[in-house]
């Protein structure tokens, strides 16, 4: 067998990454590994590989890249994002609202996120709507929390914004959020025991 290399690609430009290619366009790839010796082109070629791909999985794993990443420029602009958090009228429900500027290349994605999470409809396309995006947020427990949202655009270049909010909770958010899970729990229950 010949042998295995790994290099680090920029998955934007397919071209190895530099100092420059962001870190989320930063992809592990692994070349080489078994090659013919005969030319594709041979009647023998699918007779000797055949076996080979059975007994290795893939064979020849692709050529590694020479050239370097020429999309990413270490001056780029990196998009910007600002985060507010304010309480609505309705007790316990909270506007998250984000406010974009690209850098160097157009917006894709706009992420609301709780605790690392990205929020059920917290996800927007930003190829098509425009900043400020909102999302309204009704929160199921009172305490602390960690509100991120970040912003990422097609060279694969991210912006975040964060902001550490105490969310306040009514007894009637408490007690339908109550109700709602001993209600699951006995489904859950009642339907696992059967």
């Amino acid at each position: 067998p010949n042998k295995t290399e790994t290099a680090v690609i920029d998955s934007v430009s397919k071209k190895l990454a530099t100092e420059c290619t962001p870190d989320l366009a930063k992809q592990t790839v692994t070349g080489g590994g078994i090659l013919s010796e005969l030319p594709s082109s041979d009647p023998s070629y699918k007779r000797w590989m055949d076996p080979i791909s059975k007994r290795y999985g893939s064979a020849g794993g692709g050529a590694i890249p020479t050239e370097k990443d020429d999309v990413h420029k270490c001056d780029d602009a990196k998009p910007t994002v600002t985060l507010t958090v304010a309480p609505t009228a309705t007790a316990g429900t909270y506007k998250l609202t984000a406010t974009t500027t690209a850098g160097t290349f157009p917006l894709t994605t706009v992420n609301f996120k709780i605790d690392g999470q990205i929020l059920p409809g917290g996800s927007f396309d930003a190829t098509a709507q425009s900043s400020p995006f909102e999302y309204t947020f009704t929160a199921s427990e009172a305490g602390t929390k960690t509100v991120v949202v970040e912003v990422v655009d097609q060279g694969l270049y991210q912006g975040t914004d964060s902001d550490e909010t105490t969310f306040v909770v009514t007894s009637a958010q408490r007690s339908n959020s109550t109700v709602a899970t001993i209600t699951d729990f006995i489904t859950s229950s009642t339907s696992r025991s059967r």
